[in-house]
């Protein structure tokens, strides 16, 4: 790990700046690259909750720019769902079984994301009765694997819904699953002095990094786009296989 104060804190900024720029562009993945690249600068135990508060200030700031594009209906029953799959998450990551789960959570995101990728549709209702089972299965993510995103980005991929849609209902339905993630690390003792004051000198680059996503993402067509977050979920799923691996 970085030693001097000063070169650890720019190399940090880096990281969640481009972590920012993810988030701003697709409305998910903020933790996709701060949460590994960070680990290698400082403790997990600092990391995850600084990631966390991070990644909830840069969806909160995206939801609010798109909150004319938000269907809260659809928003609610997603987030209803997550709440739910969250604590079952929680309790699945204490068994002995969670790396297993871990490795089935990545093998079914690249399986996913490969299908849609290739132009295919998977039998997905779209008259909403989907959205609160996938919401569960986002808490279940967040809640074992720190990936709440990819399984409302498969559905609304597979849906083809509207790029601005996409990016408002993701962020908005990931600042609830972000809230619940928050009130769990500060039950456990793990949101601690040392979490406000990184969280606060990497606020600006991450706000920063947003914006500018939100920039990018203003040009980019619907089904670049929409090839871009899918590719995004693909990566986490692999990510998390090669982890579990060589763990």
């Amino acid at each position: 790990m970085i030693q001097d104060p000063v070169i650890l804190l720019i190399v940090a900024s880096a990281v969640v700046l481009l972590s920012g720029v993810i988030s701003g562009l697709t409305g998910f993945g903020f933790g996709l690259v701060a949460i590994p690249a960070m680990t290698l600068l400082m403790p997990p135990k600092l990391v995850v909750p600084t990631s966390i508060l991070l990644g909830f200030s840069s969806r909160l700031m995206l939801g609010l720019q798109l909150k004319r594009e938000i269907n809260f209906r659809r928003v609610g029953m997603i987030s209803v769902g997550s709440v739910v799959g969250a604590a079952a998450g929680a309790l699945l990551l204490s068994s002995q079984d969670s790396e297993v789960l871990k490795f089935v959570i990545g093998l079914t995101m690249v399986l996913s994301a490969a299908v849609l990728l290739r132009g295919a549709r998977m039998p997905l209702p779209d008259n909403g009765s989907a959205y609160a089972p996938v919401g569960f299965l986002s808490g279940l993510f967040q809640g074992c694997a720190g990936m709440g995103g990819p399984p409302v980005v498969i559905l609304f991929a597979n849906l083809r819904v509207e790029k601005q849609k996409t990016r408002a209902d993701l962020s908005a339905a990931l600042v609830v699953v972000s809230i619940t993630a928050m009130a769990s690390q500060l039950a456990c003792g793990l949101i601690t002095a040392d979490v406000l004051r990184s969280t606060i000198y990497m606020a600006p680059p991450a706000l920063i990094g947003t914006a500018a996503g939100v920039r990018f993402a203003d040009r980019m067509s619907n089904e670049a786009f929409r090839r871009i977050i899918l590719w995004l979920v693909l990566l986490t799923g692999a990510i998390a296989i090669m982890a579990v691996a060589v763990g």
